[in-house]
Parts: C-alpha cells; sequence; structure tokens
C-alpha cells in the first residue's frame, strides 16, 4: 500500500505543475508559493512519477504537439532541408531534431537519409537554373560571376556545396561557359 498523500501535496500540484511549464526551477516555485524546497520537490516528485511532467523545464509535450513537430519534420526532410536549417525553422536543438527523426525511423515514419544522397532532393528547391531569364536565375549566375564559393552559395539555398556544384556544371554545358563570365 502506498504513503498517504497530504492534502497540502494535492493542493500545490496544480500550481507547481503550471510552474514547472512555464519554465521556472524548484528553488523559484517555492518563494513563488512561499513552501518549503522539500515540499516543492516532493510535490515535483509525484507529479514526474504520474507523467504529467518531465524532469526538464518546461514539462513534456502533448502528443498531438509532437505529431505537429514531426510532421513539419518530415515535410522539410522530404524537401531536402539540411538538418540544421530544419532545427533553427523549428527553433528546437539539433540534438532534439535527431531525437524526433530517430523516433520516426523507429516508427516507420520516415526512411533515413542515403549517405550520398543528402542533397539530392534540392534539385526540386532550386528548379530556377532550367529557366534562364528569370530573377533567380540570373541571381544565382551574379554570385557564381563575382566569386561566391559554392559554400557561400549554399548556404543561401539550402542544399549542399556539391549540389551547388552539379548545377554550376549542368548550366555551363547547357547555356555555355560565357554565361558566367562578366
Amino acid at each position: 500500500m502506498g504513503r498517504k498523500v497530504s492534502e497540502k501535496t494535492l493542493y500545490l500540484e496544480p500550481r507547481v505543475l503550471k510552474l514547472r511549464q512555464r519554465g521556472r526551477s524548484n528553488q523559484q516555485i517555492s518563494e513563488e508559493l512561499s513552501e518549503p524546497v522539500w515540499r516543492v520537490k516532493q510535490v515535483n516528485s509525484r507529479l514526474l512519477a504520474s507523467g504529467k511532467t518531465s524532469s526538464r523545464r518546461g514539462g513534456t509535450l502533448s502528443d498531438r504537439q509532437i505529431n505537429k513537430r514531426e510532421s513539419a519534420i518530415a515535410v522539410l526532410r522530404a524537401n531536402g532541408v539540411p538538418n540544421a536549417q530544419i532545427a533553427a525553422n523549428l527553433d528546437i536543438g539539433k540534438t532534439t531534431l535527431n531525437n524526433h527523426i530517430s523516433r520516426m525511423i523507429k516508427d516507420k515514419r520516415t526512411e533515413p537519409r542515403a549517405p550520398g544522397n543528402r542533397a539530392l532532393p534540392a534539385a526540386r528547391v532550386i528548379k530556377f537554373w532550367k529557366k534562364p531569364g528569370t530573377p533567380e536565375f540570373d541571381r544565382f549566375v551574379e554570385l557564381v560571376r563575382v566569386g561566391k564559393t559554392y559554400g557561400q552559395i549554399s548556404k543561401r539555398y539550402g542544399c549542399s556545396k556539391a549540389r551547388i556544384g552539379q548545377i554550376v556544371k549542368i548550366m555551363r554545358a547547357r547555356y555555355g561557359a560565357a554565361t558566367f563570365t562578366g
């Protein structure tokens, strides 16, 4: 049989949970509620055991929030967006992103990227190179003309340096080397 829970602990649970979800530490909660730290820790232990919060600040994400985030990750991955850019777009850490991706792969909700094919989906993102005379085409040609490195260009377009090299090579073959000389 479990230990008897005091009325005070039951009374404090929703308040502690709310403050934990706002990112407060045990010390801060203790000061805000004018309760001893040991009592806040006791309430927090109950919340952890029941799964209502996590040991990290900010509490846990609901299943709906995780599904929204993971669907956004899946869409961005399918479009060939690099992981670093996905993390920045969704305002999450790279480790958190990797955890989501690992979980999605494990649950067979997405496929791992092939090591050699990481940048290939970027061809869908960078379609302008097939359309000479468009502002995007001219902007890309100008970047190559002024001597920007493939690394600098790749950061701008969100794909690998190798993919930029492939595009430049194709463009030179299609439209002539004179396209890139001033």
